[in-house]
C-alpha cells in the first residue's frame, strides 16, 4: 500500500513537471518571438530594412516560431531547448557585434543563452557558458576603428536603443526565467516536504510491523508455554522450553528495534544485556552460584546477521546454564571488531563448567543444539573453534556483517 502510494505520487510528480516544462518553453518560444518581431519592426521605424540589427531581429522571429510550430508536433524539449538556444546565442553576438561590440547595450542578451542551455541541462549550460566567455573576449579585441565602421545604430539613437535593451533583457531574464526557476524550487521544496512525510508515514509502519512481529512472537512463546503445562514428561518440557527461549531471541531483536530510532541496524551491545538478563531470570532458581560477564563494543548488526548470531548465542548459554556449570561458575561473552577486516567480528563466548571432550569433533556431533550452532555460523560467514586450553567451554567465532 505505501509502495503503491508513493509510486502514484511520483507519477503525479512526473506528470506535473512534464506540464510545467511543456508551459515554460511553450512561454518562452512565444515571447521571444513575440518581442523580438517588436523590435524588429520598432528598429525597421527608425533604421531602415537593409539594417543588419532589423533582419537579425525578424530571421530569429522567424526562425523561433517555425521551432515552436515543430515542438508542438514532436514535443520533444531538449531539441527546441537546443535550437532556442543557438538561436539566442547567434542572434545576441552578432546583434551585439553590428551594434558596437563590447561596448554594445545588446551585450546583456549573451548570458540569456547560457541561462536557457542550464535549462535544458547542466552540460549544454556549461558549454554555452564557455561559448558566451570566448566570444566577450573575441569582441573586446575586435579593432575599435572596424567595430565604430560596421556599428549599425546612429549615436542619437543609443541611449534609446540602451533602455530599450535592458529592458527586454530584464524583462526575460525576471518574467520568463525568473518565474520559472521560482517554481522549480517552490516544486523541489514541496517534493522535498511530501518525501518527509512519506519517509515517516514508512517510518511509522516500520515502527508498528516490528511491534506486531515481537506481539506474535511473544503468542507463540505464550502458547508453548501452555503446551508444556500439560505434559509431564520433563524431556517435553525441556524441549518445549528451548523452543520458547529460541523465539524470544528473535524477539528482543523486533522490540529493540520497534524502540530504536533507525531500522537497518540495532545496537548489539543493548541486545547482548537484555538476552542475557532474561535468560539469567529463567535459570536462576535452578542454580543461584552463576555469575553472568559481558564485554562489547559499540557494535551495530544488520538484521540478517543479528538475528541468527542471537539464536547460536541463546543457544550456548542455555547448554551453559543447563549443562556446562553444575554448581556455580562463570559465563562469559566478548564480542569485538576484527581490526583488520571491515565489518568483520570476533565472538568469544562460553563457561568455567565441566566442559566437554576435547576429542570430540563439533562440527560432526548428533546433538541438535551444536548442529544447529554450526548451519547458523554458515549463514553469517563465520567460523567457529573451541579453545580447549582452559577449564569449561570456550567457543571462538569469527564471522561478517551479512549485508
Amino acid at each position: 500500500m505505501s509502495f503503491n502510494i508513493s509510486l502514484r505520487m511520483n507519477q503525479i510528480l512526473e506528470t506535473n513537471k512534464d506540464k510545467d516544462s511543456y508551459k515554460f518553453a511553450k512561454t518562452v518560444l512565444i515571447f521571444a518571438s513575440s518581442v523580438t518581431a517588436v523590435l524588429a519592426f520598432w528598429c525597421y521605424w527608425y533604421l531602415s530594412k537593409e539594417n543588419p540589427i532589423v533582419q537579425i531581429f525578424l530571421s530569429f522571429s522567424i526562425l523561433n516560431t517555425i521551432s515552436f510550430i515543430a515542438y508542438l508536433y514532436h514535443k520533444k524539449l531538449t531539441i527546441v531547448y537546443l535550437i532556442t538556444s543557438i538561436l539566442v546565442f547567434v542572434a545576441s553576438f552578432l546583434i551585439t557585434f553590428f551594434s558596437g561590440g563590447i561596448l554594445s547595450s545588446f551585450i546583456v542578451y549573451i548570458p540569456l543563452a547560457v541561462i536557457a542551455g542550464y535549462v535544458m541541462k547542466q552540460s549544454y549550460g556549461n558549454f554555452w557558458l564557455i561559448i558566451s566567455i570566448l566570444s566577450l573576449v573575441t569582441l573586446y579585441f575586435v579593432n575599435e576603428s572596424y567595430i565604430e565602421q560596421i556599428n549599425c545604430i546612429p549615436p542619437e539613437f543609443t541611449t534609446a536603443f540602451g533602455v530599450i535593451s535592458i529592458s527586454t533583457g530584464l524583462i526575460v531574464l525576471g518574467g520568463v526565467y525568473g518565474r520559472y526557476f521560482s517554481s522549480v524550487i517552490y516544486r523541489s521544496i514541496n517534493k522535498s516536504k511530501k518525501i518527509e512525510i512519506q519517509n515517516k508515514e514508512k517510518e511509522v509502519l516500520l515502527k508498528e510491523i516490528h511491534h506486531r512481529v515481537k506481539n506474535n512472537l511473544q503468542v507463540i512463546t505464550g502458547l508453548l508455554c501452555l503446551q508444556a503445562g500439560t505434559t509431564e514428561s520433563k524431556k517435553e518440557k525441556e524441549l518445549l522450553q528451548h523452543s520458547q527461549l529460541r523465539i524470544n531471541s528473535m524477539a528482543i531483536i523486533h522490540q529493540l528495534l520497534y524502540q530504536s530510532e533507525r531500522f537497518d541496524k540495532i545496537n548489539y551491545d543493548d541486545y547482548l544485556c537484555q538476552l542475557i538478563s532474561e535468560l539469567t531470570q529463567i535459570f536462576e532458581n535452578e542454580n543461584h552460584n552463576i555469575s553472568t560477564g559481558i564485554n562489547s563494543d559499540c557494535v551495530f548488526l544488520n538484521m540478517n546477521t543479528a538475528i541468527p548470531l542471537g539464536l547460536m548465542i541463546n543457544e550456548i548459554i542455555t547448554n551453559s546454564f543447563r549443562h556446562g556449570i553444575v554448581k556455580g561458575g562463570d559465563i562469559y561473552i566478548e564480542l569485538e571488531r576484527n581490526k583488520n577486516f571491515n565489518n568483520s567480528y570476533l565472538l568469544k563466548i562460553g563457561d568455567n563448567g565441566i566442559g566437554i571432550d576435547p576429542n570430540i569433533d563439533i562440527d560432526n556431533l548428533n546433538s541438535l543444539g551444536l548442529k544447529l550452532i554450526n548451519n547458523l555460523v554458515v549463514q553469517i560467514d563465520g567460523s567457529i573453534k573451541m579453545d580447549t586450553a582452559k577449564k569449561g567451554t570456550h567457543y571462538l567465532i569469527s564471522f561478517n556483517d551479512v549485508e
